[in-house]
């Protein structure tokens, strides 16, 4: 089924966008995720360092001080089995997508139907990681 439950995600949420933010939490946590949202990269680092929980990174790829692929390629660095999806308004050509592919983490772009989110939350789980 399209919407079978899925074990609840600790989600950190990254976008500079605070409307967006207010949104994609409220469908995140109506999918029974809990979430943790910051509006700008040193804030999500901030909230990465002091969270250990966190299984995946939502986040924009335009954020102001740097893009959301730096971000998730800093955080994966220190912990590898990191969930990531990364999500724009705009294209963001060949080459940063191919980039994003080959590291097996999701890509959506804006605006995204809800049906989109569930789908790449539930692409972007590790089986093999599954409790």
């Amino acid at each position: 089924a399209m919407f079978e439950k899925m074990r609840p995600l600790q989600v950190l949420l990254v976008d500079d966008d605070v409307s967006v933010l207010g949104v994609l939490t409220g469908l995140l946590e109506s999918l029974g995720h809990a979430v943790i949202s910051a509006d700008n990269a040193p804030d999500a680092e901030l909230a990465f360092s002091g969270h250990g929980q966190v299984e995946l990174l939502l986040s924009d790829y335009n954020l102001a001080e740097t893009t959301g692929l730096m971000l998730a390629k800093r955080f994966t660095a220190h912990k590898p089995e990191l969930r990531v999806i990364l999500m724009s308004g705009g294209d963001l050509g060949q080459e940063t997508l191919n980039e994003i592919r080959s590291r097996d983490w999701a890509f959506l772009l804006k605006p995204m139907s809800h049906s989109d989110l569930v789908k790449a939350l539930r692409n972007s789980s590790s089986p093999c990681m599954a409790d």
